[in-house]
């Protein structure tokens, strides 16, 4: 399951706050154009591969991209 990774000093930290329905739409829009598949659950919670889940740098990059209006507003994904 996906949840939002931060940089607190020099670790990455997976957030376990709700996430807001904004933020919601921001990081599968970040999905679809970085082509990182995934699947919302019967609760709303975003489901992504494992593999890239254990992957906390790339995670992280996803949510800063997701936290960023211009990076939001450059990047429409082709579908």
């Amino acid at each position: 399951m996906y949840k939002p990774v931060y940089r607190e000093g020099d670790r990455l930290v997976a957030s376990e706050d709700p996430i807001s329905r904004e933020f919601k739409q921001n990081i599968k829009q970040v999905f679809e154009y970085e082509n990182v598949p995934y699947k919302e659950d019967s609760t709303g919670a975003i489901l992504i591969p494992q593999d890239i889940w254990s992957d906390r740098d790339t995670v992280w990059n996803y949510t800063t991209k997701a936290n960023d209006p211009d990076w939001l507003k450059t990047h429409i994904p082709s579908n």
